[in-house]
């Protein structure tokens, strides 16, 4: 679909100077860059122009082809190359080496901040560009994130020598006085318009590894002469003061990148290369890192997704107008105003009757976004009759939970980066369809999660893994709850917007399901400290409702609230179903399967835990207490919700115990030994269910493996898994056909499928 901004989308379609302009990937300061294909050659080719106003600017031609000029003779692995430059019918162009990925500064913006291993990995890589570049005599003059590429295969690009200096050549852009650049990124000579040199590239880097490391550059002012006054004046703050995870030695590293006297500096960028190759290996060895970081940022950058036009009878290929006619530009200019008038009114139709409506306004992408993608080198291998394991080419993360999607036999899996790894403080997000033996990557490491501008947001954070089983209409059906906070204009007051992920979708028009203040959503209280989180919204079983943990700023404290996805605006509530009192834990929060009623734990101060059950239906407030004691966070309803089981601690004892506990009065109605409940444990006969419990001590190589417990006297259990494996997580399909659990691997995660067993015999795969 084309894209129909004046400016932006004038050559989509046209055959231009040789070039077959397919797409536009984006506009700069600099120009409009499109997609094409060289005719000649057959290749994709990134296309830079200039059009309109800028092309009859004669400085910022002149720039324009400055950087053609400077960027030619540069032939090396990390600098993005040029191919050819002219000028076609009055429009300047520049046909550059097409990319696949993404600039530095839309993957920061959709990470915040990189593990300082990441960081090096990346600066290294800018490093050896400028090495190449500054022996060659070009001075960059404008290192920053916008100007650093991360591709697909894990390799980082410099970028737009558009301001760069060539040292042979005497023009304006060398004189003192003249003051370019990114204001941020800028070295203190520069800000002065003193004299530029290669050391000026260097500080830029250094303040580049600053906003990977911590999340922002170094100096942050309300105006650019306070701005400067602080980058010449002031000393940045180190980094392991603001992050105590760096190593001093990184943190010495980026100060001396960034002293203000040039002569302070590392002497050239060489230099920068053998220190950070000096880090490398004192910090985890040379053979290793490399590769590790490479896949991080292959399975981590992504490639814009671009406005493609497709071939159509009437697209023009032009040729060279008659004198006086106008030019080609020009001439798709005007050919394409119609339709590309036709295709902004229906964007802007379907823009306004969308999900969000007048609600809500976020950006969409133009283009089908289709299917999430494979993620190549998953395995499905059948180990034991019964068992099938599935492992994740993830290195670096680990399973944290999972959840079935609806009545199908897939499971959505969220995995987390490991907290000594290169993805620490990650997330990514899987789905494993087991019938069509296909694992869906829905989110990072690989893939795309929400629109083409959503990165301009915090990476929105999953909610838990809880899918609706309704009917198909239903808002949250086979979805799960994404959460990311809006940054509010000046005075405004951040919100944290949920949104409705499909599970095979990943860049789906998402769909807004509420809308939170900031401060109502983010909670402060003791339990904190326990690592529970702080907030959480769960999808009723019919996918037409939520229920939100929220935070009373007033009377400080949480309390539950049951919102009807439909309704608006987004921000409308239903009445409170508890009132302000002990710190509800958001972990516990679950609803019975007919969604008619809620589960809840409340922490007190003496350690102990109460237990409550609420009706939605009756909107009583805060419900029967249940008990109090040493109760885990992991409740499950029966499938008739007459029943409640919680993994319970006895008095005196070091050992979890299962308990089943009757929904109306909290009676105990057997006590099914050691053992620890799950979510989505029971089969839907209600008359088994599994849980996690030790191995036999005769077993003592195993961890804790999968049990299936009878329900109804005699209350007969037995182990229906033997793997070497422990298994931190499980649940059951609701149709009770499979078991899913979370294994305890090194390397790469896993998931196994256990095929439940017939209420005798061993289990089997049908």
């Amino acid at each position: 679909m084309v894209t129909s901004s004046p400016g932006h989308a004038s050559l989509i379609g046209a055959t231009f100077a040789g070039y077959e302009v397919l797409g536009l990937i984006g506009r700069g300061a600099m120009g409009t860059v499109y997609l094409a294909r060289d005719v000649a050659l057959n290749r994709h080719v990134a296309l830079k122009v200039l059009l309109g106003s800028l092309a009859r600017n004669p400085q910022m031609v002149k720039s324009f082809h400055r950087e053609a000029q400077a960027a030619a003779p540069l032939r090396h692995p990390n600098i993005v190359k040029v191919y050819s430059a002219g000028v076609e019918e009055g429009t300047p162009f520049i046909a550059m080496e097409y990319v696949a990925g993404e600039p530095l500064d839309r993957f920061l913006g959709r990470h915040g901040q990189l593990y300082w291993a990441n960081a090096l990995y990346i600066g290294g890589q800018v490093a050896e560009a400028l090495d190449f570049a500054h022996q060659n005599g070009v001075i960059h003059r404008d290192i920053k994130p916008a100007n650093v590429l991360l591709d697909c295969q894990g390799h980082v690009r410099l970028t737009d020598f558009g301001i760069a200096n060539v040292a042979s050549e005497t023009n304006d852009v060398s004189q003192k006085g003249e003051f370019l650049g990114t204001p941020h990124y800028m070295s203190p000579e520069q800000c002065g318009g003193a004299e530029i040199t290669s050391a000026s590239d260097l500080y830029s880097l250094g303040v580049t590894l600053y906003r990977m490391i911590v999340g922002r550059p170094p100096f942050e002012a309300e105006s650019p002469l306070a701005l400067v006054k602080l980058i010449c004046h002031e000393p940045a703050t180190r980094l392991n003061k603001l992050n105590n995870m760096v190593p001093d030695d990184v943190a010495r590293l980026v100060a001396h990148l960034m002293e203000k006297n040039p002569g302070d500096r590392p002497k050239d960028a060489r230099t920068v290369c053998e220190m950070i190759t000096r880090l490398q290996v004192e910090k985890g060895g040379r053979s290793v890192i490399p590769a590790a970081l490479a896949a991080f940022i292959r399975e981590q950058a992504k490639a814009p997704p671009l406005n493609v036009v497709t071939p159509t009878p009437w697209r023009s290929r032009l040729k060279k107008p008659p004198r006086g006619s106008a030019s080609p530009a020009a001439t798709v200019r005007r050919r394409s105003r119609l339709f590309t008038s036709i295709i902004t009114g229906a964007l802007l139709f379907v823009a306004c009757i969308g999900v969000l409506g007048a609600e809500w306004k976020f950006y969409f992408s133009a283009a089908d976004p289709g299917h999430a993608p494979l993620l190549s080198g998953a395995t499905f291998e059948a180990v034991e009759p019964g068992v099938l394991l599935v492992r994740l080419p993830i290195v670096g993360y680990e399973i944290e939970e999972t959840g079935w999607v609806g009545r199908r036999n897939v499971v959505m899996a969220r995995l987390r980066g490991l907290m000594d790894g290169p993805a620490a403080g990650l997330w990514a997000l899987v789905t494993v369809d087991l019938d069509g033996k296909r694992v869906l990557s829905l989110s990072a490491p690989s893939g795309s999660t929400l629109d083409p501008l959503f990165w301009r947001l915090p990476q929105p954070m999953p909610g838990p893994i809880t899918i609706a089983a309704g009917a198909g209409g239903a808002p949250l059906s086979e979805a799960l709850l994404l959460h990311a906070m809006h940054a509010a204009g000046a005075g405004g007051t951040p919100q944290v917007v949920s949104f409705a992920q499909k599970w095979d979708r990943a860049a789906p028009n998402p769909q807004a399901i509420s809308r939170i203040p900031f401060n109502s959503w983010v909670m402060s209280f003791p339990a904190l400290a326990n690592g529970h989180r702080c907030s959480r919204a769960v999808p009723r079983p019919d996918g037409l409702a939520e229920c939100l943990v929220l935070f009373d700023t007033v009377y400080g404290g949480n309390y539950l609230v049951e919102r009807d996805v439909r309704r608006k605006p987004l921000d409308a509530m239903g009445p409170r179903l508890t009132t302000i009192g002990a710190p509800i834990l958001p972990d516990s929060v679950c609803y019975s399967p007919d969604g008619f009623r809620l589960a809840y734990l409340r922490e007190r101060s003496d350690g102990q835990r109460e237990l409550w059950v609420v009706s939605t239906e009756r909107h009583e407030v805060n419900g029967i207490p249940m008990g109090i004691g040493r109760i885990d966070e992991s409740l499950s309803f029966s499938p008739d919700g007459a029943t409640l089981a919680a993994t319970i601690t006895p008095e005196n004892a070091d050992h979890n115990e299962v308990r089943l506990l009757r929904t109306d009065d909290g009676a105990v109605i057997a006590r099914l030994g050691e053992g620890k409940v799950v979510s989505e444990c029971w089969h839907p006969d209600g008359d088994r269910m599994v849980i996690l419990a030790p191995a036999p001590e005769s077993d003592s190589v195993f961890q804790n493996q999968v049990y299936i417990v009878e329900t109804r006297p005699p209350y007969q259990r037995r182990a229906v898994t033997w793997l070497n494996s422990g298994i931190r997580k499980c649940s059951v399909s609701r149709d009770g056909r499979w078991i899913v659990a979370i294994l305890e691997t090194q390397g790469e995660p896993t998931l196994a499928f256990i095929a439940f067993p017939p209420a005798t015999g061993h289990p089997n795969i049908g």
